[in-house]
């Protein structure tokens, strides 16, 4: 168990890297010698196991001043919602869960 423990921080520690590079996944693969087929099969196992409780909403201020559109759009996996600027934030962590 410790085994998988240890190779699931590692990859982990990369892949947070790699967001944060810039790079392109081979790149960043090639630049750190690791294997590419391994840093893929990784990042698509945390991604399946990610789950709502892991999603955060980070709060904001809108003020009528700053809003240019009437619509906050929410890119979700494979969706796309538009909600009213000033839904309620219960309302959308219900959707996000539905959704998910």
């Amino acid at each position: 168990m410790t085994e998988i423990t240890d190779k699931a921080t590692f990859w982990q520690r990369h892949i947070n890297d790699w967001r944060s590079s810039g790079l392109s996944q081979k790149s960043y693969c090639q630049s750190h010698q690791l294997s590419y087929p391994n840093f893929g099969y990784w990042l698509k196992r945390f991604r399946a196991h990610a789950s709502v409780g892991d999603l955060q909403l980070l709060p904001v201020q809108i003020s009528p001043s700053t809003v240019t559109q009437s619509n906050i759009c929410l890119h979700l996996a494979m969706c796309r919602v538009e909600l009213p600027v000033y839904t309620d934030t219960s309302y959308v962590r219900a959707l996000v869960k539905a959704l998910s």
